[in-house]
């Protein structure tokens, strides 16, 4: 007779990567293969999309660089890329920094502070650019990749984001040029 396995617990808080993409926060779901380039090297190429920052080379597979904010300046060929996946279906984006990790307070009810309402009390020592970070959040190029802002322990704003959303919504706008 085998003893019984133990059952995994749920933590009480979830700790992801964040990254900042043009100011805003954001939270990537548990579990992904990512890679941080700090300053990659990035091919301009002529009559892209404005959204398209350039291509790139990553263990001989080429792939699209996207800037989905305004992060990098023009002629800047040396921008901090964060690549989301599997090299040969990756998704790369130009990031204002490294990763790092999060732990997110569980959610709570509605109307709460862990879940970033604003309406909710915040901490003493909550961020005074909670304002700002939700219109940065309210101009996302792709709102529905966004989940609910959800507060750190350190009570900092963040969003989920879902990096497959965002993939299909950039490949679906660099179709229609």
């Amino acid at each position: 007779m085998h003893a019984p396995e133990p059952q995994a617990q749920d933590s009480p808080r979830t700790r992801r990567f964040g990254v900042r993409i043009d100011g805003l926060p954001v939270v990537l779901p548990e579990g992904l293969l990512l890679e941080f380039l700090p300053r990659a090297v990035v091919w301009r190429l002529p009559l892209a999309p404005a959204r398209v920052a350039g291509l790139m080379q990553l263990r001989g597979h080429p792939l699209p660089v996207f800037d989905i904010g305004r992060t990098i300046e023009p002629g800047h060929s040396h921008p901090a890329v964060l690549i989301i996946g599997e090299p040969a279906r990756a998704l790369a984006l130009i990031v204002d920094e490294a990763p790092q990790p999060v732990c997110l307070q569980p959610p709570g009810p509605p109307g709460s502070a862990a879940n970033g309402d604003a309406d909710a009390e915040p901490h003493a020592d909550a961020e005074p650019s909670d304002t700002l970070l939700r219109a940065l959040a309210g101009d996302f190029i792709c709102p529905e990749a966004l989940g609910d802002a959800r507060r750190d322990e350190s009570d900092r704003l963040w969003w989920p984001l879902d990096p497959a959303v965002l993939g299909a919504s950039l490949a679906n706008e660099t179709a229609d040029v």
